[in-house]
């Protein structure tokens, strides 16, 4: 079941929404969900996913892929979107090399919903990428590559509360 936040988001993709349109089963509008922003039922929209589609143009790292692949749903991204240099190609995420074409987009959606066995690897490979992104353990890798010495590891370390002068 395709899910979008919002009709609107459909016309910044005229060529997806095109693909969805001539697709000859005439069921595909019925299964299209336009969910509004209701972040009180974001994991129940994940839940109820059968695949996570966001051909962006430009996403620098969107929160919403890291969603998407921690809830276990087989994701479709943009190889352009920055969560995409975290993302090994057909074992993470299927990653489109042109968001704008909406017969890569169909292709990789038909790939995914055709193949339980591909399912369920992006499912599960994807899950454990996202546990890799945790902010604490990105924080770690961060702070570890940082030569000790150097004047930017110093500027890591929190000063003493005693030593930040208070303005009275």
């Amino acid at each position: 079941m395709p899910l979008f936040s919002s009709p609107d988001r459909m016309r910044f993709m005229p060529s997806v929404a095109n693909a969805f349109a001539s697709c000859p089963s005439t069921r595909v509008a019925s299964r299209i969900i336009f969910a509004g922003r209701n972040q009180l039922a974001i994991e129940r929209f994940y839940a109820a996913a059968d695949v996570f589609l966001l051909p962006t143009l430009y996403e620098p790292f969107g929160l919403v892929i890291l969603e998407a692949l921690a809830s276990g749903v087989p994701t479709i991204v943009s190889a352009t979107a920055g969560a995409s240099e975290w993302l090994a190609d057909g074992i993470d995420a299927l990653l489109l090399q042109d968001p704008s074409d909406g017969e890569e987009a169909r292709a990789a959606l038909r790939s995914i919903l055709g193949s339980g066995a591909l399912e369920s690897s992006l499912s599960r490979s994807g899950r454990l990428k996202a546990e890799t992104l945790q902010w604490g353990r990105v924080a770690d890798r961060i702070i570890a590559t940082v030569p000790a010495r150097s004047p930017v590891s110093k500027s890591l370390t929190p000063a003493p509360v005693s030593a930040i002068p208070l303005e009275v």
